[in-house]
């Protein structure tokens, strides 16, 4: 009786084996982590080089002058910035190797806002 059920388990666990490697069908298709790949595959490459701005050719003193020089030009900018990831203090993205993940503030512990003596 040992010998029979030895038998069928040997038997059960070489039919689970070879179901396995000829299984050729893929694993279910994400639109979404396709959609991601595409959107963070392309690098956003700028319009302009400001560089070559007269307006930003001169020495800055504060971050503030900055800002005005670039409020200049880019006058809805706060809207961009308030639909960041930046603003929103979250974001997902897709991650070579991992697929997708959730990053940002509201997700990841960072050390800088912990760390008081970093802060200095």
């Amino acid at each position: 009786m040992k010998r029979v059920i030895a038998g069928i388990i040997v038997f059960s666990i070489f039919l689970l084996v070879l179901i396995h490697l000829f299984n050729t069908e893929d694993e279910y298709y994400n639109l979404k982590l396709e959609a991601l790949k595409q959107e963070y595959a392309i690098k956003p490459v700028p319009s302009i080089d400001h560089r070559k701005l007269p307006d930003l050719q001169r020495e800055f003193s504060t971050p503030q002058e900055v800002t005005e020089a670039c409020i200049a030009c880019h006058t809805e900018r706060h809207r961009e910035v308030m639909a960041s990831a930046h603003w929103n203090w979250e974001r997902v993205s897709y991650v070579e190797g991992r697929g997708l993940a959730a990053a940002g503030k509201k997700n990841v512990l960072n050390n800088f806002c912990l760390g008081a003596q970093s802060n200095e």
